[in-house]
């Protein structure tokens, strides 16, 4: 897609592209915040501690906690198959990975793919907008560079460059360059939402609420009643779907299958279904709960079921075949 085109006089040499959103899907700081309150409830006290010296800290002292393996990331194919072309020319731009991710995530990405150098936050500064335009101009030193990214903060960034690229746009970044009448080149590999939705909050398995309604309705409880524990039960399986995805994000991502699609190819933001799921899990707890103690302890026994659930065939098949059906219909059973 191409914007109003301006004529350049110049032609860049230093390509920068960001991280998180552009050269992989997802972003790596909340992925690593999610796995990590997972992991550690009580973790959220100290994340709120590190948050009083800035978000540069908080980064930080999550990668000093949570391993990322760079060789594992959800990386946008379309995308680098673009740059590989780039680079074949006979003068090829150098690469530069310009992140607001912590430098250990960057140099890790950035020897896996074979950049040439990096720019990214550390335990004091968190280089992005500004900082990072900062940071392009000081390393460029007046010659013209070109950039790729994909959110607001990146405006700040486009507006010093001479070549844009948007890849997978957020919140119409690209309609707003188009808008100050700048040429750019757009990526786009992802999938409609509702399908992104579906996959990320665990697919077929949502029907799992269908069959807890359908076990109330069959019992004799009213249709509104059947309705409200098909809602709780709904949203505690999303729920343990989430957490499920993200403590096996690692093993999801090397199946042929799993690692490209839902949480494992981050088609929805990671810190987005980290708020998601606790919400989720919350408020199905408390519906399910006021339709009877015995209901609620179902659900919440289906949720926890829906988080462990085949595993990576940690149980045997026909546990997890069963096992959370049964628990669908017991939750409805014991609704009247």
């Amino acid at each position: 897609m191409q914007g109003p085109r301006v004529e350049s006089n110049s032609e860049p040499d230093a390509f920068y592209v960001d991280l998180d959103g552009t050269l992989v899907h997802g972003d790596t700081s909340a992925e690593t915040l999610a796995r990590y309150l997972l992991g550690n409830p009580l973790g959220l006290i100290q994340v709120l501690g590190w948050w009083r010296h800035g978000r540069a800290r908080v980064k930080h002292e999550l990668v000093a906690r949570v391993d990322v393996d760079a060789a594992n990331l959800p990386y946008n194919r379309p995308f680098m198959a673009r740059v590989q072309q780039l680079l074949g020319r006979p003068e090829r731009p150098e690469l530069i990975l310009a992140s607001g991710a912590h430098e250990r995530i960057v140099e890790a990405v950035a020897n896996h793919c074979g950049y040439d150098a990096v720019l990214a936050s550390d335990a004091s500064v968190n280089r992005i907008g500004d900082a990072k335009l900062e940071a392009i101009r000081l390393r460029q030193a007046g010659r013209p560079f070109a950039y790729a990214g994909n959110a607001p903060v990146d405006m700040r960034v486009y507006a010093g460059a001479e070549s844009c690229w948007v890849v997978n746009p957020v919140a119409g970044i690209d309609a707003r360059l188009a808008r100050a009448g700048r040429d750019f080149t757009l990526i786009d590999d992802r999938r409609g939402a509702p399908a992104r939705w579906w996959a990320s909050l665990g697919g077929p398995s949502l029907l799992l609420a269908l069959v807890g309604a359908w076990a109330a309705w069959s019992g004799g409880a009213g249709v509104g009643m059947a309705l409200a524990l098909g809602f709780g039960l709904l949203m505690l399986v999303a729920a343990g779907n989430i957490a499920r995805g993200f403590r096996d994000l690692d093993v999801d991502r090397r199946h042929p299958l799993r690692r490209e699609t839902g949480i494992a190819n981050a088609e929805v933001h990671p810190g987005l279904l980290l708020g998601v799921g606790g919400s989720l899990a919350l408020a199905g707890t408390v519906l399910t709960f006021s339709l009877g103690v015995a209901t609620g302890s179902v659900g919440l026994a289906l949720g926890a079921a829906t988080t462990l659930a085949g595993a990576h065939r940690r149980w045997p098949w026909w546990l997890s075949a069963t096992l959370r059906p049964a628990l669908a219909l017991l939750a409805g059973g014991l609704l009247l």
